[in-house]
């Protein structure tokens, strides 16, 4: 080892390498470290023992320990101190079952630096996470057998566990001379040395190299395991890095916000030489960047709000790679509408978000709503069936979609909504329909709401009956409301968090998940006396001349303390105040303020009725009601006129119920709950005419 160890009293005269004895020269009376030391960088080509991974590399040993015994604060002082001293990578052979800030905190500083560290999984054959490995910087590693198989008796398995190295039969330096050796030596520490010493290797082939890219290039390079489970760790393959390295890969970014708005920055990690950056969806590109860009930027404003999945690109004269990164548009800003799932697609405004696209500071603040002991490598390794929209049955997560066989372990799903403006509001709250079919009381459903997208949350509580704090058996769908006032005059988004420890199927084994639907929002009070009573409507979501219904006749049976109320068809797009909108003032107090609205010069729109009781100048609360309007049959698409465009348009919906997530109801040209050729018959005559 004598060519590799680092002349600590030449190099460094002042520096105290023994955090234990407090000198300058590191003493192992333990022998642990000499053999890590040595699995590291035992010299080449000299005829003696063993050689090292990195044999030609400078080690610098830094005592933290008393025969395996050390102190949290010694260990980061001797990591922090390594980093300080110029060590880009550091072994961190050492394990404990309770998260440490302070240790956390290490992890934090050393990727700032630049540093890499690699740290041991734990010697116990479960799912529990062992730390510091299961930090989100921190690369972790667990032990394989010479046949590329999990090693029970020494290692456990879990998401928290990025890759795997030798960890059986080795052997290495001792402590007690010159040239002893032990064999055989068994344990995650040691295939932590494996992939320290490959880390090493990259770094000297690109100094340039990044933690991150570090990562990426040993995981993503991997050679496939066994006996893992349902979270695959591959082997260090450190020939395939190699390759990897002088090639070209992509890796896409993390976002630090819950939806995305306005222009976009992707910074992805791309390793090797790219001449060119594009990022599309749906098959559209969206940016392009040329002259071996580091980023690309997107204009969202080019694509609807909702749920979307970007595709990033690199390449070069000679290859074209890329990845996927899941994201959610939200241009709308504020004074956005009330929303109901199953009012129309626009309005749907609950979006899928797999956490794996999420930066380690945004799972570190959706963190604290979970389990204890669960980390930010738990939530981001969630997503595997994500939230999926269902045809007339809102959103699931369930472990039989998508051909799903069951939940991860630690998975994580979430639900994010378009921006809510709450700025006229008085005491809203959110009703949601929930049921779940989950098991042994480690399952949690979470609603928590965040008013600067993300940097800051809080949990939603429950106004009457609420979800138990931790999911067991089948919860049959049940209606709750959860309370928005603490968040009136203010605009946020809602965030439904499921966690689920895949232990179980559930009591129901058939399709055991968890289920979300009818999410509206509501308005609780009043102001002052002003109070609207209930809506009386002459027709519900159809209304116009093709439902016989050429006026909208309004009134407010049980309205008191108000002396006017008034009403406002806000047509698409909403909140505009369009010459189109329709106001109309009431004060008939002794006919429960009846009003009156021509529909039939409107044709085909989608409308909200908003409603507002005054008590002098004093506002009560707003109510929203989503409505159709349909008075002109054929008009398919909805944009006035009746040509062949509807008919194009009803071709590619034919067969669909209003059951179908894209059902027009325009399109529905006779009314009869389905779309059919029937319909473009339809459309066919008023075009003719």
């Amino acid at each position: 080892m004598q060519g590799q160890y680092n002349t600590l009293i030449n190099d460094y005269p002042t520096v105290k390498f023994d955090l234990i004895d407090n000198d300058s020269l590191p003493e192992d009376i333990n022998g642990h470290g000499t053999y890590i030391f040595g699995l590291i960088g035992a010299q080449a080509n000299n005829s003696i023992g063993i050689v090292g991974v990195a044999s030609n590399c400078q080690l610098l040993p830094i005592r933290v320990s008393y025969n395996l015994s050390a102190s949290r604060a010694q260990l980061v002082e001797g990591a922090l101190l390594a980093a300080d001293l110029g060590a880009k990578v550091i072994n961190y052979s050492w394990a404990s079952k309770i998260p440490n800030p302070l240790e956390e905190e290490m992890c934090r500083i050393l990727e700032e630096k630049g540093v890499l560290l690699v740290c041991s999984a734990g010697n116990e054959d479960n799912d529990f996470p062992w730390y510091p490995a299961a930090y989100g910087t921190a690369l972790s590693v667990g032990s394989t057998d010479a046949l590329d198989a999990r090693v029970p008796e020494l290692c456990g398995y879990g998401d928290y566990i990025d890759i795997a190295a030798p960890g059986v039969f080795l052997k290495s330096c001792w402590k007690d001379s010159d040239d002893d050796y032990v064999s055989p030596g068994f344990g995650n520490s040691y295939a932590t040395a494996f992939v320290s010493g490959a880390a090493a290797l990259l770094l000297s082939e690109d100094p340039t190299l990044t933690p991150a890219e570090l990562r990426e290039l040993l995981v993503s390079s991997g050679a496939p395991t066994t006996g893992f489970g349902e979270h695959p760790v591959p082997r260090l393959d450190i020939a395939a890095a190699f390759d990897k390295l002088n090639g070209l890969s992509i890796s896409a970014p993390q976002l630090g916000q819950l939806t995305q708005s306005s222009m976009l920055e992707l910074q992805p990690l791309v390793i090797g030489e790219a001449d060119w950056l594009s990022a599309s969806a749906h098959g559209m590109e969206l940016a392009r960047a040329e002259d071996a860009p580091a980023s690309v930027t997107i204009d969202t404003t080019m694509l609807p709000d909702g749920a979307h999945e970007l595709v990033i690109r690199a390449g070069n004269a000679t290859s074209t790679v890329q990845c996927s990164l899941p994201v959610v548009i939200d241009n709308s800003g504020t004074g956005l509408a009330s929303f109901g799932e199953d009012f129309y697609t626009g309005l749907n405004l609950l979006c899928s978000l797999p956490s794996s696209g999420c930066s380690d500071d945004l799972l570190a603040r959706l963190r604290q709503f979970g389990p204890m002991g669960w980390d930010i490598g738990d939530l981001r390794s969630g997503g595997g069936t994500q939230w999926q929209l269902l045809s007339g049955a809102g959103f699931q997560a369930a472990t039989q979609v998508s051909g799903q066989s069951g939940y991860g372990a630690w998975s994580t799903e979430l639900l994010v909504s378009r921006r809510i403006d709450l700025s006229s509001r008085v005491q809203p709250s959110l009703s949601v329909s929930a049921a779940c079919n989950l098991e042994q009381d480690r399952d949690f459903l979470r609603f928590l709401a965040t008013t600067d997208n993300g940097l800051s949350f809080s949990q939603l509580t429950f106004e009457g009956p609420e979800l138990p704090a931790a999911l067991s058996g089948l919860q049959e769908m049940q209606q709750f409301e959860l309370d928005l006032s603490p968040f009136a005059g203010e605009s946020l988004h809602v965030v439904v968090m499921l966690e689920s420890d895949g232990a179980g199927s559930g009591e129901d084994t058939h399709l055991p998940g968890a289920w979300i639907d009818n999410a509206l929002q509501r308005e609780g009070g009043q102001a002052a006396s002003a109070n609207s009573g209930f809506i009386g409507l002459q027709a519900w979501q159809l209304l116009g001349e093709a439902a016989g219904v050429p006026d909208l006749e309004l009134s407010l049976p049980g309205a008191t303390g108000s002396d006017a109320v008034h009403y406002e068809l806000d047509l698409a797009p909403f909140d505009n105040s369009g010459s189109e909108d329709i106001h109309i003032e009431s004060i008939d107090t002794g006919s429960n303020f009846p009003a009156s609205i021509p529909l039939s010069a409107l044709g085909n729109r989608i409308a909200l009725l908003r409603i507002r009781p005054f008590n002098g100048s004093e506002a009560g609360a707003i109510r929203e009601i989503p409505l159709w309007i349909f008075s002109q049959p054929g008009d398919a698409n909805a944009d006035g006129q009746v040509n062949q465009a509807d008919l194009d348009f009803i071709r590619t919906r034919v067969g669909m119920s209003s059951d179908d997530p894209d059902w027009t109801v325009f399109a529905d040209s006779d009314l009869d709950g389905l779309i059919t050729e029937a319909d473009a018959a339809a459309v066919g005559y008023h075009w003719g005419e």
